[in-house]
């Protein structure tokens, strides 16, 4: 087996893959164009929820064993993850079992008439990590380099992994979107989300309304900040500000958490989400090397993060 792991990409996926591997005593090295305060990761929410994200069996997978990982990190604040009860917001009756990803989560309830807000006929509280992305991030970079990893920031995009493997026979693909150019798979598409990051008056839950008449809505609701969603604009990779939309997240958010009332805006946000039909996690083998491909997590990144980094290890685990 190669001796050293050669990791591409530094958002949540490279990073916990460095963290799993360089902790079970492999060398592990990434390299990536940017750091990840400069990608989608750096920009997201941390809310544990299987979202733009598929095939339905293995996501559930992967996001139950990461929440157990969170679970066990949720006792250190050190860690940057806290724990939120995360409340789903229905209009019309919907059973529990009509969300699909509830039943990984073991401490869940429906709400009851009264906690309801105007408007709403169900709803239902799941609790469940949040990672507090400016903690959590760094406290990851810092366990990945204390296992003895190493980070690379180049600048450049890699352009072929064939050319790769001449130098470095096993490789770990976590390039996100790059991949579409990098491996040529069309089935990635970008995803634009913006958000709105406040001051946090207090907010200790996540709410969110999926189905809202005026687009996607939901508050996360960090140690320090709030974020505010959201968007979900297929094709669209631009990063600048829509003031429409900025607007219409104040709006509607606000008639979800009351308390946001008194929040201050800090920043507009925008990330591009990677989503693909199904999360590519699979070796590919020649007689060059190997390439272990773990990217298309759409919105969930996080959310199944640990369990496709354990993955990712056992199939480095098989190579002879």
């Amino acid at each position: 087996m190669p001796d050293e792991v050669l990791i591409l990409g530094c958002g949540v996926a490279g990073l916990t893959c460095g963290v799993v591997l360089a902790e079970r005593g492999r060398r592990v090295r990434i390299v990536a164009a940017e750091h990840w305060t400069q990608t989608a990761s750096g920009r997201a929410g941390g809310l544990w929820l299987p979202y733009r994200c598929e095939p339905r069996d293995r996501v559930l997978a992967w996001s139950r064993r990461t929440l157990e990982v969170l679970l066990s990190l949720a006792g250190d604040p050190g860690n940057g993850v806290l724990l939120r009860d995360n409340l789903e917001l229905y209009r019309q009756p919907t059973p529990p079992e009509a969300i699909w990803w509830l039943s990984a989560v073991p401490d869940h309830r429906p709400m009851a008439s009264d906690e309801l807000p105007a408007g709403y006929a169900c709803g239902f509280v799941a609790r469940v990590p949040v990672m507090d992305v400016p903690v959590y991030m760094p406290r990851l970079e810092e366990r990945f380099r204390a296992a003895g990893g190493r980070i690379e920031v180049t600048g450049q995009i890699v352009r072929s992994i064939a050319d790769l493997k001449r130098q470095h026979p096993l490789i770990v693909n976590c390039t996100g979107l790059g991949a579409r150019d990098l491996c040529g798979d069309r089935e990635l598409i970008p995803v634009r989300g913006q958000l709105v990051r406040t001051t946090n008056p207090g907010v200790d839950r996540c709410v969110a309304d999926e189905h809202h008449p005026l687009g996607i809505a939901y508050v996360i609701a960090r140690s320090t900040d709030c974020i505010l969603g959201g968007t979900a604009e297929e094709n669209v990779e631009s990063l600048d500000i829509s003031v429409r939309d900025r607007q219409r997240l104040l709006s509607v958010n606000l008639s979800l958490e009351p308390r946001l009332k008194t929040a201050t805006v800090l920043q507009d946000v925008v990330c591009v989400r990677p989503v693909r039909s199904m999360v590519r996690l699979e070796r590919e083998c020649d007689a060059a090397g190997a390439v272990i491909h773990n990217y298309g997590h759409g919105g969930a990144g996080f959310t199944v993060s640990w369990g496709c980094a354990e993955e990712v290890a056992g199939l480095i685990a098989t190579i002879r």
